[in-house]
């Protein structure tokens, strides 16, 4: 009896240790949990939802957190940091945050700080969030909407963000120390003074993808940190980063659609497919530094649309082998793309200061290319530049060539971002290319062009725009609802192309088909 008693009592003990356990221990297997905004419970159920706060203390591999709808205040209203605290996702089992409905989990900041904080953290994606922070004048060293610190792997998707603090030298996002394959795909970014996505790490392999970005010029407050302008500096800053892609995303009402300042290795970015609506530039790239590792190399625009900027299409200042293939300039105030030395931090080294187009359309503007300052080793071949009062002007004893150059009438009608049927640039570049950009189709994460449309076939809409926040996304004239009107995409005497947007059959072959060899 003795010995049955001490069986039955092990087996008891190991049955209250192991519930006990599963209550209090940590999680091992991923589930599907939810927060809302007067939640408390630990089950984090439908019916019994955590706190948001939750999140960074209980999450595991593989688990998907549902954010419902409400307004959830605090600064930071979510704070993850995995070094202290909170867990990392895997490749194979990523950390989800997603609304549950698409932009209707609102998490508001009152600017003392960021709205939320990602620190130390790998493999997390946020999905369909809305984030914004205010102004805090007691606040002037931080209050950006989403700090991102030493992260990488982290996918932020079909969000809105605006309003970081302007007391401050603040942005939507602010990438630092360290870190790299970070994406942003398919959010609308608002209301910025400074930048919209701010990388400063000296990481790589970020992906920017199908985002639009307006600033709405919004303004300097008094008393705070200075934008570079009038309010809303870039869309994209890379301060520095290499290896990094940006592909079709639309810009407007900015200082500049991207910027590049090599701090360090700035190298190897490419921007597919993007277009560029209103900005002063559609793109600039400068030294921070009298030494090749500080200055920016091989940057490439193709299918890049630049349209009435009020400065330069392109901005190359001190930097070597920037090319624009494929691009289109409708009406720059000054011109399509300069070039010249930057004299306040020249780079320099071992590399020489050079800039490249081919197959590239310009229409109106003082110049076609401004290219100065012992800038060499460049070619500017097969390009139309119509209506333009300078084509092309080298000084300084630039050795760059300009070649195969005319002056046709592109005959683009209404269209600014494709080429239309009928235009006499339709084919007429090097290897039977259009001279001039076509921003139609999606860029893959790889950079291949791909069949996948951008534009809706019959309303001419952006495909990728997610759910409509009244008042928020959908003020006329400055949101993505409504750019086509603006773009002429589908509209305003602008067809989309014949067949564009049509699906493809696939025929299965018949069971007595013989192949004769």
């Amino acid at each position: 009896m003795k010995s049955n008693f001490t069986s039955w009592g092990v087996f008891f003990s190991l049955v209250v240790f192991v519930f006990l356990g599963g209550v209090f221990a940590p999680r091992l297997l991923a589930a599907t949990l939810y927060v809302s905004t007067s939640g408390s419970g630990t089950t984090c159920s439908s019916v019994s939802p955590c706190a948001l706060s939750r999140i960074s203390t209980a999450a595991v591999p593989g688990d998907t957190w549902i954010v419902k709808n409400g307004t959830y205040s605090g600064t930071p209203a979510l704070t993850l940091n995995c070094s202290s605290g909170s867990s990392n996702g895997t490749s194979s089992n990523p950390i989800t945050v997603q609304a549950e409905n698409e932009r209707q989990a609102f998490l508001s900041g009152n600017g003392n700080g960021p709205t939320m904080s990602v620190v130390n953290c790998s493999w997390w994606k946020y999905i369909g969030l809305r984030i914004e922070g205010a102004d805090n004048a007691g606040q002037t060293g931080s209050g950006s909407v989403v700090f991102i610190g030493n992260s990488s792997n982290l996918v932020f998707q079909r969000g809105i963000y605006q309003k970081p603090n302007r007391y401050a030298n603040t942005h939507l996002f602010e990438v630092w120390n360290g870190g790299s394959n970070v994406s942003w795909i398919e959010n609308e970014l608002y209301n910025f003074h400074r930048h919209a996505i701010s990388i400063a790490t000296g990481g790589g392999n970020y992906l920017i993808a199908r985002n639009y970005c307006n600033s709405r010029q919004y303004a300097d407050i008094g008393g705070g940190y200075p934008s570079d302008g009038v309010g809303g500096d870039a869309c994209l800053a890379l301060y520095p980063a290499h290896d990094s892609l940006t592909i079709n995303n639309i810009t407007e009402n900015n200082r500049e659609f991207m910027e590049i300042n090599a701090s360090g290795s700035a190298n190897d970015n490419k921007f597919l497919g993007n277009i560029s609506l209103n900005d002063i530039f559609g793109g600039f790239t400068d030294p921070r530094g009298n030494d090749d590792a500080h200055m920016v190399h091989r940057t490439r625009f193709v299918n890049h649309a630049v349209i009435t900027p009020s400065g330069y299409g392109i901005y190359s200042r001190s930097t070597n082998d920037t090319r624009c293939d494929q691009c289109t300039f409708l009406n720059p105030t000054l011109g399509a793309i300069a070039a010249d030395n930057w004299n306040e931090s020249a780079g320099g080294g071992s590399s020489t200061w050079s800039v490249g187009a081919t197959n590239t359309l310009v229409v109106g503007g003082k110049y076609g290319f401004y290219v100065d300052q012992q800038l060499g080793g460049g070619s500017i071949n097969k390009v139309n530049t119509f209506g333009t009062g300078i084509p092309f002007s080298s000084t300084g004893g630039s050795t760059t060539t300009f070649s195969n150059a005319t002056t046709t009438n592109p005959n683009l009608g209404a269209c600014k971002i494709f080429i239309p049927a009928g235009s006499p640039m339709k084919g007429a570049g090097i290897s039977g290319a259009d001279i001039g950009a076509n921003v139609l189709y999606q860029y893959d994460s790889t950079g291949t062009l791909t069949t996948t449309p951008l534009w809706n076939s019959s309303t001419g809409a952006f495909l990728s725009q997610g759910a409509i926040v009244a008042g928020v996304n959908n003020v006329p004239g400055s949101s993505l609802f409504d750019v086509q009107n603006r773009l002429n995409v589908n509209q305003n005497g602008c067809p989309l192309p014949s067949g564009y947007g049509g699906t493809s059959t696939t025929l299965a072959s018949p069971s007595n088909l013989i192949v004769l060899q």
